[in-house]
């Protein structure tokens, strides 16, 4: 019988996948309507991770997947990016 102390969940792959499923949804709607968007999309969809750096690791890996490619670059409107620069990114076609 597992204990508590042996049932552990893992946040960085908690995030990671709601973060997989939010760039699809993302992904989708870019692929409808042309719209391109960036990580502050993805923050007001599933929230903040643990650490700043899963943002990077969700994009590079639905990029790597072809899912989306990059298009350019914006000014960040999240708080927490104090106006920092951030990527655009839309469906790969």
């Amino acid at each position: 019988m597992a204990t508590a102390a042996a049932i552990r969940t893992d946040p960085r792959a908690d995030w990671l996948t709601g973060a997989r499923e939010a760039i699809e949804a993302l992904a989708a709607r870019s692929a409808r309507t042309g719209a391109e968007f960036t990580a502050d999309d993805l923050r007001r969809m599933i929230g903040e991770p643990d650490h700043p750096n899963w943002f990077g690791s969700a994009f590079n890996t639905a990029r790597i997947a072809r899912i989306i490619e990059p298009v350019g670059f914006t000014i960040s409107r999240a708080r927490s990016r104090h106006g920092g620069v951030i990527r655009t990114w839309r469906a790969v076609a």
